[in-house]
């Protein structure tokens, strides 16, 4: 499982996700896409945020950066558990 949308900066946020990475015992991502502008406007667009750049300026520099960071901490954290899964031969 992948949480999306979500907020750090929301304490609620941060205990509901702790409380599902208890509960889900190791089947959810410990990364999750963080909220960002970037995504809204990327999707008002008909693309995502990887189809856009950020001198398209459609949202600002910092919600771009924010949205890419966790894009791609969550990509690595897929590449990588993949290969666990691989090396255990599952």
């Amino acid at each position: 499982m992948l949480p999306v949308n979500f907020d750090e900066k929301s304490a609620h946020e941060v205990k509901v996700f702790d409380k599902l990475l208890r509960a889900a015992q190791g089947h959810l991502l410990s990364t999750a896409i963080r909220h960002s502008e970037a995504f809204v406007a990327a999707a008002e667009s008909n693309r995502t945020v990887l189809d856009i750049r950020k001198s398209e300026q459609i949202c600002s520099g910092k919600q771009f950066d924010l949205a890419m960071t966790s894009v791609n901490a969550v990509y690595h954290q897929f590449i990588t558990e993949i290969k666990q899964l691989a090396t255990k031969g599952l």
